[in-house]
């Protein structure tokens, strides 16, 4: 054995694999061998049925229990066989190793360890424990809201670790759903409740008129998309290599459609593709794995890809053809052959790398490129609800309410009355009970939404006399109800939108007193009770203000301040210049791009632009300043871009690694009125300066110590 610091399984496991003495286990013969798998304190270890392999792997624990201290529980340890392996060979090799023979390793939270071809005894359990905690909580009495937080919270989070493995068949999703819902519309045994609006319209977004509840089908492709975007991201990986090795030795895995003997794992792996099959663009790197014609690439453009179909042979160019690497552009002339203007343009915006990188995917529904599992529920969500029928816009109604300074319980009743939800007794006339219409309080006219909450004498009276001084007038009772809460919210006044929705909900509160315990409240006691259940008012809260370092001077480190200026249809202008610590110039430049990019990739390539010019001052340690704060955001992360941007944000650390010393630090425009200058020269002239060591006659001003000349 090797002497190493680590004297854990995984050192000698791997030594052990790369002298042969331990085979591990293998998806296929060309798959990589795989010895031990960790999961926090539990360990998987495989390896040959031979009496050699048994007695290395016990010398192994020999080992770890000798140098940790701690000693393997070997009566919670089990092994397990293929089914090819004599039953004698099995008994003697389980006492050999001294730990039990189990057919299984059980569950590992809440999953079995292998699975077999029926699933049923899986996702039964998984409903078990969902109706199981609903039943729990039917006894309790429990308010919309809190209900709303108990199905987001627990119900939907307990399939979550099982869905992000496995597909789970809809009829599973559909029954999770039901219990969810029958929680939420008030269930309390095994009778039947009037659900007034379908699961589907709760599950869209708030801004959309639903409650944001998960719709299981959708989250559960989303979850496994996650997956999927991890063997794309991460090819390099064991679980990559021996998939890809398994099921798509000679292809992409975008273009995985079957496979021969796919286990239930991999079939739910590409349910989860799907999602980033149909979404996935390319970044240009160096142009090579880019169909101009097939792939999706171009920004901005219908589904990335060109908006008319193109020949066979231009289709499969690759997108390198049409870039001239020493210039560090595209050649226009070749995109007009074959692009439209729009295309062409959107085309141009594309930022060339310094040093082309392969091609590389990204996933455009993130600003950072990366693939997140709300993002790609969205992107399920949208279609399915394509696929169904077609939305119409959104009302602005419900931005206004999920924004109110109300209680949970009192938001929740205020959707109910929006989505005409509750149980008014027209509205159960019309579901089929046979009961009387009428008002229970006035007994003149029918039960509607509109009628109890602003027609009835009663109510009338109470809005008069509350504090909002609220008169109904003669056309406020043509209004439906949706149309007189948008005239409500005209009104220029948060407490009176807070006070107003609270006295609807007393009002409800009043009227079912009435009708089930025959108790009748007066409206002062309704005013008061309104009074009681609104929030405190919260004061206005800004959001903390970036601290603006733009003047501070720290020795020995220059200052490199960068700005780009932008016009449509006519280009980007960069301005640079760089001062030393005491702020004597040292150099500037300004340069013209005709290509129409969006702002915060002309920041980013201002940037690069003024460390290319430190580079070529030779300067060791610099500080970098600009205005943009999404892209000093987006240098002073450190997970990897994979955007657009992105590829501008890599250039530039990867010229910073070769200074001394580097610092990224925001300023405001103010400050950087000069970089300014250079910028809006450079495009209004749409010329470019490489280097001046004074500064351009065209430049007005300059902030206090930030340059002498």
């Amino acid at each position: 054995m090797p002497k190493t610091k680590d004297l854990g399984f995984k050192s000698h496991g791997v030594y052990a694999v790369t002298q042969q003495l331990l085979h591990g286990a293998r998806l296929c013969s060309t798959a990589p061998s795989v010895s031990h798998l960790f999961f926090a304190d539990d360990s998987i270890i495989f390896g040959r049925a031979h009496f050699q392999e048994v007695d290395l792997i016990k010398h192994i624990l020999t080992i770890y229990e000798a140098a940790s201290g701690q000693k393997v529980n070997l009566e919670k340890s089990s092994i397990t066989f293929s089914k090819k392996i004599p039953r004698e060979v099995t008994l003697e090799l389980s006492a050999r190793l001294g730990v039990r023979h189990a057919d299984s390793h059980g569950t590992y939270l809440g999953i079995p360890s292998t699975i077999g071809r029926s699933k049923r005894e899986i996702f039964q359990m998984l409903e078990d424990r969902v109706r199981k905690k609903s039943k729990d909580w039917k006894r309790r009495f429990l308010s919309a809201a809190g209900k709303s937080i108990l199905i987001k919270t627990i119900l939907q989070a307990i399939p979550v670790y099982l869905m992000s493995c496995f597909l789970i068949p809809e009829h599973v999703c559909k029954r999770l759903n039901s219990l969810s819902a029958q929680f939420f519309w008030g269930q309390r045994h095994e009778e039947r409740r009037i659900h007034w609006r379908n699961w589907k319209s709760l599950c869209r977004a708030k801004w959309d008129g639903g409650l944001g509840f998960r719709d299981i089908s959708c989250f559960n492709r989303a979850l496994l998309a996650k997956q999927a975007w991890r063997l794309i991201s991460k090819p390099d990986s064991p679980l990559a290599q021996s998939l890809k090795a398994r099921y798509y030795p000679r292809m992409d895995i975008t273009q995985v459609t079957k496979a021969y003997n796919p286990s239930y794992t991999w079939r739910s792996l590409v349910t989860g593709l799907d999602i980033l099959r149909d979404e996935l663009a390319w970044r240009v790197g160096n142009g090579l794995s880019i169909r101009v014609g097939l792939d999706r690439w171009i920004p901005s453009s219908g589904g990335f890809k060109p908006g008319r179909a193109l020949d066979d042979d231009t289709a499969n160019t690759k997108a390198a053809d049409f870039i001239l690497f020493d210039r560090g552009t595209w050649d226009m002339d070749k995109l007009g052959q074959v692009f439209s203007n729009f295309e062409v343009e959107k085309i141009a915006s594309i930022p060339i790398r310094l040093s082309p990188t392969p091609d590389s995917r990204f996933w455009p529904h993130t600003k950072s490129g990366t693939y997140t599992v709300k993002s790609g529920y969205a992107t399920a969500l949208s279609k399915a609800r394509e696929e169904a029928t077609s939305s119409g816009p959104l009302h602005p109604i419900w931005k206004w309410l999920w924004k109110l300074n109300i209680t949970p319980k009192v938001r929740l009743f205020m959707w109910k009355c929006l989505e005409d939800a509750l149980p008014l007794r027209c509205a159960l006339r019309r579901r089929g009970l046979d009961l009387d219409p009428t008002c229970a309080r006035c007994g003149e006219s029918d039960e509607t939404i509109e009628h109890v909450f602003r027609d009835c004498a009663w109510t009338t009276f109470f809005w008069r006399s509350s504090s909002l001084r609220l008169s109904i007038e003669q056309a406020d009772r043509e209004l439906c109800f949706l149309a007189w809460i948008s005239q409500i919210q005209l009104v220029d006044n948060a407490d009176f939108h807070r006070i107003f929705c609270t006295f609807l909900w007393v009002i409800w509160y009043a009227r079912n007193l009435l009708i089930f315990q025959h108790k009748e409240l007066s409206h002062l006691d309704c005013f008061n009770l309104g009074m009681k259940h609104l929030p405190l008012s919260l004061p206005h809260r800004s959001l903390p203000k970036m601290q603006d370092q733009s003047l501070d001077v720290v020795p020995g480190f220059w200052r490199v301040w960068c700005d780009a200026a932008f016009k449509p249809d006519i280009g980007v202008g960069l301005g640079v210049f760089i001062t030393d610590d005491n702020g004597i110039l040292m150099g500037c430049c300004y340069k013209f791009l005709h290509s129409s990019v969006d702002a915060e990739i002309g920041e980013c390539l201002a940037i690069r632009e003024g460390v290319l010019l430190a580079k070529r001052l030779r300067g060791r340690a610099i500080i970098i300043k600009t205005d943009c704060q999404s892209a000093f955001c987006r240098l002073s992360c450190s997970e990897s871009d994979l955007s657009i941007t992105g590829g501008v944000i890599h250039d530039i650390k990867a010229l910073t690694k070769e200074f001394d010393k580097v610092k990224f630090s925001w300023t405001r425009r103010c400050e950087n009125s000069v970089a300014d200058q250079l910028a809006k020269f450079a495009l209004h002239h749409c010329s470019s300066c490489d280097l001046v060591s004074t500064l351009p006659s065209f430049v007005r001003s300059s902030p206090s110590g930030a340059v002498s000349i």
